[in-house]
């Protein structure tokens, strides 16, 4: 917009002269037209020649002043814009003085004025002045500190090497600068140098490090180091700081919850505290990420041990980070030595297997500074031992996984010890035991499968179901099955869940409505109308309609659902329409990738991750897919994920509401027609319908894990939970068997009638009760929308740990039955918290590498200060106004020729 004039006057020349310049030579325009006012009626010609100039030389001046405000956005010399205004100016005037007879003195000086002001601000016009204002805007970079004050970070640490030591040293002015350099660089015999220190320093700086890691952590960040620099000072004076504190959850804190130590952090006890606890950093990332701007988040100063012990990657969160720029740096706190320990470093078990089936343990024993000894690692019961292994520690860091087993003979909670013989001198005694609580359930799924033939979905959910899905009492059946030439062909049985658990494979539908009825979980697979009848179509729609079964419909190229007819119960039922090509086996594309919809990404089938970006990127990440049906999704239909082929972007910016809204239209349009997997409500059941049969290529290269939480998913999103305690047609238990400090706690029953159909109008209490402290908590069960006879409530979290025991009562019959269980309210399910005390780099150091950032030690903390670029400031926005593009100048420019025109029409001028 702004160009280089050559025509103004120079910065030089003060504002003031130029201000006088053009009073001046206005006077003296003025001056001029009265003093040549009696000559110009002898001499008009002669007079108009000084009249012109002055006229001209005032115009010059007011645009020179004007050009020290304003921009002219007009490439004109300056003097060929004077020359326009003063000589327009000059022009209407004379003329103007020979109409002037005709009206009174005081309406021609009027009109005269109108004019002058009128022909001057079309000129300014057409220089297209731009009013230029600068002012100052902040620049918002912001700094998240996250401090770790889980479990591992409580307690009092001697586990210092010299090197360590040396940084501790470091910060209260031991060692000079060109020593610490030569130190950073590995140049310097670290154990040497530490020996040379006298006594006295090094009692100063054990006293300094001997702490615990927490308190360590905060007097980084708010105690003066040898040149009296506060790094939380620094950081401030550079950034916009915002504290957290984190462990299992991300919480905000006060630079005098810092100096204070955020909180107590006094060694606590082993046996209440030090097994209570997880470290997350993926969800404290995460968190972050939501509560800062992307734009405003310069980056993240982690202060831990290192110790992440939750079940979620970091690498998506950090790869979400370095996408948006966000650099994370660190500093490792804690002493590397290795204690003489015993510990439970990690224990794996089911929270809840099947009756029949064996509980198996997976324990990983580590030792430091154990080599030769001998220990017993045991599984009991109640004191009674149900397995035990004695192992030998070959190593001084030794570790090693031991499998321990045992088969319940009922159902209910069992609660078992896991422990590790405990060796005199141990620098942990308590991390050497570890309970585990296991639900044993007999509550099974009753899952009806069938296909026309054996097609790669049919054989992996058939051996997912009947295989490693205990909690699936499978009947399947395979209408064409492959054949050997000249062998027998044995007749098998119609699909009944009243068959023994094993007895899978079955040759028919089940046989009447209550043998249907039975059923949970209906598939069907690529089945032709002449094997699925009006008949069998009735029963697949009382049993979800009216018993609320889940029916699940896996499109095929032979006839699911394309061969049904529009009013057929298998169409009705199907959460989509499938659109008349010539050819079902060719694909609309050639190849395409799943993408989660908006509904999709939180959808309980869906969730493969406890962290949406990891979610996100592991559904992306599946290789291409190569068929499926070109389908519509039906009104009222949820669709969870579509097929993108190639090429495909929808993306477009939107510049108004009606855009917009055509946009939405022709997005909703897009999904509809690309749906691969959709829901809808059918009654009181569901139905979920796959536009494709690859579920089964969640295996690829990983095996079935994904896979079988898919299909765990979908019936826990049809049926409810399962639930652990009860009889068939009366259960309850609790969404899960154990809870963190943070987690609200669901409690449910389900309710059947003879006809396995959900009870509506149950009473159901539930009374909650804490075995440790005898607290009682009472509350009414509710029905659950959308599920037939299952009852919920959801309580807050409870803040106390320990054991609780469940009782759920119904009230609404005489007999009033109950139903009894338990759960358990940790901050850790596996012991891995403390298992493992040394401070572990990996995790930060993936974070620094994928992200630009740095990880270091005490002593060097102000390394990072500039590691997360450029800091707060102010910078000068500049704004432009433009005076002659402006409804309010049009507007004067209007009045003005109108005022003029009507004082002209007054006084009788033409």
């Amino acid at each position: 917009m702004e160009s280089i004039r050559i025509d103004l006057l120079p910065p030089e020349i003060k504002t003031w002269v130029v201000v006088l310049m053009a009073l001046f030579f206005a006077g003296v325009y003025l001056a001029v037209r009265v003093l040549l006012k009696r000559f110009a009626e002898k001499a008009p010609r002669i007079a108009i020649l000084p009249r012109m100039l002055f006229a001209f030389i005032t115009a010059w001046c007011f645009l020179q002043l004007l050009g020290r405000f304003a921009v002219f956005g007009c490439a004109w010399p300056l003097w060929l814009a004077a020359l326009i205004m003063g000589g327009g100016v000059e022009t209407s005037l004379i003329c103007f003085e020979l109409e002037s007879k005709a009206v009174s003195k005081r309406v021609g000086r009027t009109i005269m004025l109108l004019r002058g002001v009128a022909i001057t601000i079309a000129a300014l016009i057409l220089m297209q002045p731009v009013l230029i204002r600068y002012i100052g805007k902040k620049i918002t970079r912001r700094v998240a500190v996250l401090v770790d004050e889980s479990t591992s970070m409580r307690f009092v640490d001697h586990q210092w090497q010299p090197g360590e030591c040396l940084g501790f040293a470091a910060r209260l002015g031991f060692i000079p600068q060109e020593t610490l350099q030569q130190i950073r660089s590995n140049k310097v015999d670290t154990a040497a140098l530490w020996k040379d220190f006298d006594q006295t320093q090094r009692d100063a700086v054990l006293n300094l490090c001997s702490t615990t890691r927490l308190s360590l952590a905060c007097s980084l960040l708010t105690k003066p180091d040898s040149s009296e620099s506060i790094l939380i000072d620094k950081l401030d004076d550079r950034y916009d700081l915002d504290l957290f504190s984190y462990g299992r959850n991300l919480r905000d804190i006060s630079l005098e919850d810092l100096q204070q130590g955020v909180l107590d952090s006094s060694s606590p006890n082993f046996n209440s505290t030090y097994f209570q606890s997880a470290t997350d950093y993926t969800k404290a990332l995460e968190s972050v990420l939501k509560q800062i701007p992307s734009e405003q988040l310069a980056g993240i100063l982690l202060l831990s041990d290192g110790i992440h012990n939750a079940d979620a990657s970091i690498q998506p969160v950090t790869r979400r980070l370095a996408a948006q720029g966000v650099v994370v740096s660190s500093v490792l706190v804690g002493g590397t030595r290795l204690p003489f320990d015993i510990a439970l470093a990690d224990v794996l078990a089911p929270e809840s297997i099947f009756l029949g089936d064996k509980v198996k343990f997976q324990a990983t024993v580590k030792a430091s500074g154990a080599i030769g000894k001998r220990v017993k690692v045991s599984l009991s019961s109640f004191e009674t031992v149900l397995d035990e292994i004695e192992v030998d520690i070959s190593s001084d860091d030794w570790q090693r996984e031991l499998r321990l087993t045992h088969e319940p003979l009922t159902n209910g909670v069992m609660r078992y010890e896991i422990k590790v013989d405990t060796l005199d001198g141990e620098l942990f005694s308590d991390n050497n035991l570890w309970r585990s609580d296991v639900a044993v359930s007999d509550d099974r799924i009753n899952v009806l499968l069938v296909d026309s033939s054996p097609r790669w979905e049919f054989r992996y959910l058939r051996n997912l179901f009947f295989g490693r899905d205990k909690s699936v009492h499978l009947q399947s059946w395979l209408i064409n099955p492959d054949t050997f030439s000249g062998a027998p062909v044995n007749a098998l049985p119609d699909a009944s869940a009243a068959r023994k658990f094993g007895d899978a494979e079955s040759g028919g539908w089940p046989k009447d409505e209550d043998a249907w009825r039975a059923f949970d979980v209906i598939i069907l697979g690529d089945i032709k109308p002449t094997t699925l009848s009006s008949e069998v179509q009735q029963h697949i729609r009382s049993c979800v309609a009216d018993r609320g079964a889940l029916l699940v419909m896996i499109g095929g190229p032979n006839a699911m659902p394309h061969a049904y007819p529009d009013d057929s119960i298998i169409s009705k039922l199907s959460p989509f329409k499938v659109r008349s090509v010539p050819d079902y086996w060719t694909p609309p594309e050639d190849s395409y990738k799943l993408e989660l919809t908006a509904v999709g990404q939180s959808h309980p089938v869906m969730v493969q991750s406890g962290s949406m970006l990891e979610n996100e990127e592991l559904w992306a990440s599946l290789e291409r897919f190569h068929w499926r049906l070109p389908v519509t999704a039906k009104p009222g239909s949820e669709v969870l994920a579509i097929a993108v082929a190639e090429g495909d972007n929808n993306d477009q910016v939107l510049t108004d509401a009606r855009q917009a809204v055509a946009h939405l239209k022709k997005r909703m349009q897009y999904r509809n027609r690309r749906a691969l997997i959709a829901t809808q409500r059918f009654g009181r059941g569901k139905v979920l319908g796959l536009a494709f049969d690859r579920t089964w290529r969640l295996r690829y290269r990983i095996g079935d894990t994904r896979h079988h939480r898919f299909w765990g998913q979908v019936m826990r999103w049809g049926l409810g939970e399962r639930l652990r305690a009860g009889a068939e047609k009366f259960r309850a238990g609790t969404d899960r068997l154990v809870y963190s400090p943070e987690d609200t706690v669901s409690v449910m029953a389900r309710v059947l009638d003879e006809s396995y159909v959900g009870i509506e109008d149950a009473e159901l209490n539930a009374i909650i009760r804490n075995e440790d402290e005898g607290i009682e908590t009472q509350i009414v069960l509710q029905p659950r929308e959308g599920v037939n006879g299952f009852y919920e409530a959801v309580l807050p979290p409870f803040s106390r740990g320990g054991a609780y025991s469940l009782k759920v009562v119904r009230k609404d019959i005489v007999a009033q039955p109950s139903v009894e269980t338990s759960f358990l309210v940790t901050e850790s399910r596996r012991p891995v918290e403390m298992g493992v005390v040394k401070p572990q780099t990996e995790s930060l150091q993936a974070l620094a590498k994928g992200t630009g950032g740095m990880l270091t030690l005490p002593g060097n903390e102000m390394d990072l200060i500039e590691s997360f670029g450029e800091g707060k400031g102010v910078v000068q926005e500049r704004l432009e106004y433009a005076l002659w593009n402006n409804r309010w100048v049009l507007l004067i420019l209007a009045l003005l020729l109108t005022s003029e025109w009507i004082l002209r029409k007054r006084g009788g001028l033409a």
